[in-house]
This record gives C-alpha cells, sequence and structure tokens, in this order.
C-alpha cells in the first residue's frame, strides 16, 4: 500500500470516528445499565460507553477527579474546557495541565490513595 493511500484510509477513519463523536457530542447520555457494582454501561448518541461507576467509599480527592473523568467522558466536554476528538484513529480527552481529569494527574490522585480505603478503582 502506498503511503498516500495509506493517509487517505487514516483520514477517512478519523472523519468516521468524529462524525460519531459529534452525535454523542448532541446527545444527552442516558443510563443503560449496571454491570456489577464496578462498571455501568451508558447510552450516549450512537455509543454505548461502559465506564467504572463513582463509589461512595472513595476518598474525596478520589472521587472528585473520578466524577469529572466520568461526566468528560459521557459528555465529551470537561470542566476545564477539554474535549474529545479523533486522533490517529483513537478517540482522545484532551484536558488542561491542572485538570485532575488528565490521565497522568488522575492517575498519580489513585496512586497517592491506593491501600487507604476499601475498593479498587
Amino acid at each position: 500500500m502506498s503511503a498516500r493511500r495509506a493517509r487517505q484510509q487514516r483520514a477517512a477513519a478519523n472523519a468516521r470516528i468524529q462524525r460519531t463523536l459529534d452525535q454523542a457530542a448532541a446527545a444527552t447520555p442516558q443510563f443503560a445499565e449496571s454491570l456489577g457494582p464496578i462498571f455501568e454501561a451508558w447510552q450516549v448518541g450512537p455509543m454505548l460507553l461502559v465506564i467504572p461507576a463513582l463509589r461512595d467509599d472513595y476518598p474525596p480527592e478520589v472521587k472528585a477527579a473520578f466524577d469529572r473523568r466520568r461526566r468528560a467522558t459521557l459528555t465529551g466536554r470537561c470542566d476545564c474546557g477539554g474535549t474529545r476528538a479523533a486522533r490517529r484513529g483513537r478517540v482522545v480527552h484532551e484536558h488542561e495541565l491542572d485538570c485532575p481529569a488528565r490521565d497522568e494527574a488522575f492517575g498519580e490522585i489513585c496512586r497517592r490513595h491506593a491501600g487507604l480505603w476499601k475498593g479498587s478503582l
């Protein structure tokens, strides 16, 4: 396959993903079902998202970051102003550097609290 053809295929895949994300952004998230004590299924436009449930036994800092990350996943917009988009055939969510929902910050918050409460992420 030529490099030109590969670029065209990637662009087409990104366009398909972005159309789906745009449809989801216009939709209201609808709770579909609980998948045990750890996960929930939500319908957001044409997407079915399986996300971790927000649990009461999480420490406040973890719970706040977790809640922000869940809302960003369901709505496509974070409180920090970050949005999701198609990049290189994947869905990415970009957050501000000081956002607790950012992958690195969220991971650090969870590591700081690991083992301090009953339950798991």
